[in-house]
């Protein structure tokens, strides 16, 4: 078991700095491209964060645009954890109130999708069958 303990922590120390030199990451990695997948990962979940922060601070400004959101920003909001975000000078119950509002949103569109594309098959297979007819006659 001691042997297990060694090998899950093996590897080197790295630091990872942005370019203004404000954010500074560990990581332990065992090999270059272990580093480079920790890295990207890293890196996708601080442009996830990002992105967020960004939505968050426009809807501070006009709380009307989450109606005008796209899935994929919706499904940001909704995923989002307020604990991590509080830390950022947002109020913990505009968090909540921006992933409940978000979540609502985003079901009410998949809903409407759901049935726009109900209503296409519907569409397609009432064509099938006049044209069926048609050719029969």
């Amino acid at each position: 078991m001691h042997n297990m303990a060694n090998e899950e922590y093996c590897g080197k120390p790295y630091k990872i700095i942005d370019s203004k030199r404000k954010l500074k990451i560990g990581i332990v990695a065992s090999s270059l491209s272990d580093f480079i997948t920790k890295e990207e990962h890293i890196h996708d979940e601080t442009d996830s964060t990002q992105s967020l922060y960004n939505l968050i601070q426009r809807l501070q400004n006009d709380i009307g645009q989450i109606a005008f959101l796209g899935g994929c920003d919706l499904e940001l909001l909704s995923d989002m954890d307020p604990d991590c975000l509080v830390d950022m000078s947002f109020d913990r119950s505009f968090l909540d109130e921006i992933k409940e509002a978000s979540g609502r949103y985003l079901y009410e569109k998949r809903e409407a999708q759901d049935a726009l594309n109900l209503l296409k098959l519907y569409h397609a297979s009432t064509i099938d069958q006049n044209s069926s007819k048609k050719s029969k006659v």
